[in-house]
């Protein structure tokens, strides 16, 4: 970070100044943003929203920015930018660091609750399976066959002792 960054970052923004559609002129404090905004502000860089961006950096509602002329918005966003892109960069970083110090732990849950919905399932599910392959089956014939060989269905089921 530059020393200009370090201080608007400090002093919560700089001012610049602006023209209004109707040519009148003001100044404006561009700031930096929260912590908390950040990933709002990277939600619209991936847009390419820049009325939005220049209405975020201001701390304006939406459409009031309208009254700018479009030099005065791209002196906001070139403001923002210079002030706020360092920061968003480093939490970026922050973050990239966070997901791959957990994610080995999230992937190690994800196992564990895997393994527990198979052996909760998994007896159920084999048992439908089971079922169906069961009922699948083609039925044996009622009668022998034609070449007069026994088949299971044409033996008695109760057969009486001789």
């Amino acid at each position: 970070m530059t020393p200009e960054t370090e201080n608007a970052a400090l002093f919560g923004g700089a001012e610049i100044a602006i023209e209004h559609n109707d040519g009148t002129q003001a100044r404006v404090k561009v700031r930096a943003l929260p912590l908390r905004l950040i990933p709002r502000y990277l939600e619209l860089q991936l847009a390419d929203a820049e009325q939005a961006l220049a209405e975020l950096f201001l701390g304006w509602e939406a459409d009031q920015a309208d009254c700018l002329t479009d030099e005065s918005i791209l002196a906001v966003l070139l403001e923002g930018e210079r002030i706020n892109f360092p920061r968003a960069g480093a939490y970026v970083e922050r973050k990239k660091a966070r997901i791959e110090k957990v994610l080995p732990m999230v992937r190690q849950i994800e196992e564990i609750i895997l393994r527990n919905v198979v052996e909760r399932v998994a007896p159920e599910i084999k048992k439908e399976v089971l079922a169906e392959l069961k009922a699948s089956e083609p039925s044996p014939p009622e009668r022998p066959l034609p070449s007069g060989r026994v088949t299971p269905a044409s033996l008695p089921s109760n057969p009486s002792p001789g």
